[in-house]
């Protein structure tokens, strides 16, 4: 399944876009104000790294990287970097990897979803799904969900109006059964620590 979250900031570019399955597998990007953060998952096993723009920014901002150089540290910042071990990278990871968390963002407060008052509101389209807008209000505000109207009713969009415990966001899912592919990074692809003499 494939999620991608937009969230109305102050920081350019504020998207996350996320691909999981429900054995472990997932690889996305989420969004800085220069650029992206690449990552994949599999199972207690984490790599990512920054996008091209992120590195020519970072470098051209800190102006100690010579023009000459740059071929060198795209070739190095652009590989693969372990993140096992790291447990604050590997605990966000595995929220954004897991499909209840995402759910339980989606369908509002649980435990308190029982509470929410849903209505039907009407019908229309996402890119070319049909749907039917679902209406819910509960203790976090409103929530508009777009929920296909043919076969298995998932949802396919859902925007949160802005309240005190949460901002605007939207996300629109896709992809409800198809395989990932995701794989471990091939040696050439990762960084590996220099050994220690």
């Amino acid at each position: 399944m494939s999620l991608l979250h937009e969230q109305p900031s102050q920081v350019k570019n504020p998207t996350n876009r996320v691909s999981f399955d429900q054995q472990g597998g997932c690889a996305g990007e989420m969004a800085v104000e220069h650029g992206s953060i690449l990552f994949r998952m599999i199972g207690d096993e984490a790599w990512s790294h920054p996008d091209r723009e992120w590195v020519e920014h970072d470098s051209a901002t800190r102006s100690h990287t010579a023009p000459e150089d740059m071929d060198d540290v795209l070739a190095l910042m652009l590989k693969w970097f372990p993140s096992t071990g790291n447990e604050a990278a590997m605990k966000d990871y595995r929220v954004r990897c897991t499909v209840k968390p995402v759910a339980d963002l989606i369908w509002s407060d649980a435990p308190e979803t029982k509470t929410l008052k849903v209505t039907r509101v009407g019908t229309g389209t996402v890119g070319q799904t049909p749907v039917v807008v679902l209406r819910s209000a509960g203790p976090s505000g409103i929530t508009m969900a777009s929920v296909a109207a043919e076969g298995t009713p998932y949802p396919v969009k859902v925007e949160f109006d802005p309240s005190n415990s949460q901002p605007a966001a939207t996300y629109t899912l896709g992809g409800f059964g198809e395989p990932l592919g995701i794989e471990r990074p091939r040696p050439n692809e990762s960084w590996v620590p220099p050994k220690k003499s």
